[in-house]
């Protein structure tokens, strides 16, 4: 009897933890979609604002350094 009822328990786990890894493969298979198609859409605007802000700093740091001391 115990061993019966330890195979059902093992198949009604196995079941469940089926289940389970499906349902997340599809939530996780969404957001990945979701993810690379956004940045594919808006690949340029999500780089531009940053190319442009690290060219704002070296100019910021250029400044400083621009006159010649002798």
């Amino acid at each position: 009897m115990s061993n019966i009822k330890r195979e059902i328990m093992k198949q009604k786990i196995k079941e469940y933890e089926s289940n389970l890894y499906k349902s997340m493969l599809k939530i996780i298979e969404n957001i990945n979609t979701f993810y690379f198609d956004m940045l594919d859409e808006f690949s340029v605007s999500v780089w531009l604002p940053l190319l442009s802000d690290l060219i704002q700093y070296l100019h910021i740091l250029y400044y400083p350094f621009k006159d010649n001391v002798s």
